[in-house]
């Protein structure tokens, strides 16, 4: 389960990821987390690189965070709750999120391309696909052709730490048009930020622009907030 979260608009960007912090100490006070749960991140979008804005043009900036949650089984985590407690976590996610979790939460099955362990640092890309083009021929290009470029590029730049398709087994929630998800991982912030100027990766972000739409996809540079479990 991945989730591409706004902040409450009534939050500073500099303070969201102490409040998205403070959501998952409040709901593990209330809730059991699921025993087929293997692993959480999450990830909150890098303001800035050495005291100046991180504003590179494909970088998104109407999005806050990504969330993923992981499980060795088919199935997706869920967690039973009572009524009262799921209106406490309803309130909870509308103090500390734009809207509830569940509209912007994308059902995926994960295919690992490069690497190991995640790092401490993410690119994430939710792509789309060009306009007119049909989601067959998306998906073909990109677990082919592109999946194979990118494992090669990883491997030449010596930074990539693991590198992840996303497919999603269900339709995406309503304003949230993405046909794929990726996941970079990196050692640190530093190494995140230097991939994006990497001559050997630059053929991904090449092939990228020949079957997706780059304006309406969505890239964020992430560092992780919090994850478990903890080692």
């Amino acid at each position: 389960m991945i989730y591409l979260a706004r902040r409450n608009p009534s939050i500073e960007a500099e303070d969201w990821p102490r409040m998205w912090r403070s959501h998952a100490a409040y709901a593990a006070q209330i809730l059991t987390l699921d025993a087929r749960l293997s692993s959480l991140f999450y990830c909150a979008r890098v303001l800035q690189v050495d005291g100046a804005p991180f504003d590179l043009p494909e970088s998104a900036r109407d999005y806050d965070g990504v969330a993923i949650v992981s499980s060795d089984t088919d199935e997706v985590p869920q967690v039973e709750m009572t009524p009262e407690v799921r209106a406490k976590i309803d309130q909870d996610e509308l103090r500390v999120f734009s809207t509830y979790v569940p509209r912007f939460s994308f059902r995926c099955e994960e295919v690992l391309g490069h690497g190991g362990a995640p790092g401490r640092a993410a690119v994430i890309r939710f792509l789309v696909r060009k306009t007119g083009s049909a989601r067959e021929a998306f998906l073909a290009h990109w677990s082919g052709r592109h999946a194979e470029i990118a494992r090669r590029a990883a491997d030449a730049s010596g930074i990539v730490t693991r590198y992840v398709h996303d497919s999603l087994i269900e339709e995406p929630p309503p304003g949230y048009p993405f046909d794929g998800i990726t996941e970079t991982w990196f050692a640190n912030t530093e190494d995140a930020v230097r991939s994006f100027a990497d001559d050997a990766l630059v053929p991904v972000a090449q092939d990228l622009t020949a079957f997706c739409d780059r304006e309406r996809s969505v890239t964020l540079l992430t560092y992780v907030i919090h994850r478990w479990p903890r080692a």
